[in-house]
């Protein structure tokens, strides 16, 4: 007994080209979006020089958000983001270079 997958490439590769278009034309359209909102959520971690994360817990969370924007904020600044993307490995060692402890480490 032999398994039948459903093949979307040649579903895709049947369709009339003029079809076909409109289909690429709605993904591309809706992939700009959101890119395009994405740069937009980008650009506002930019206005800021502080973050803080309320919800962290470091008891039950491996990560924390703040940290996140601030690693991302630093690696635009010094223009090191899309290098630090390249590789898990160049990554780390970017991110070595900017690692720094938290301000505060408990809540008041």
């Amino acid at each position: 007994m032999s398994a039948e997958y459903f093949n979307a490439q040649q579903l895709f590769d049947s369709l009339p080209e003029q079809k076909r278009n409109e289909i690429n034309s709605v993904l591309l359209n809706e992939k700009s979006k959101r890119e395009r909102a994405r740069r937009e959520k980008s650009n506002v971690l930019l206005r800021y020089d502080g973050f803080s994360d309320i919800e962290f817990n470091p008891k039950k969370s491996i990560n924390c958000q703040a940290a996140a924007a601030a690693l991302y904020k630093a690696l635009v600044r010094e223009k090191q983001l899309d290098s630090a993307l390249t590789s898990p490995a160049k990554f780390i060692k970017i991110h070595n270079r900017y690692k720094a402890e938290p301000l505060q480490t408990r809540l008041l």
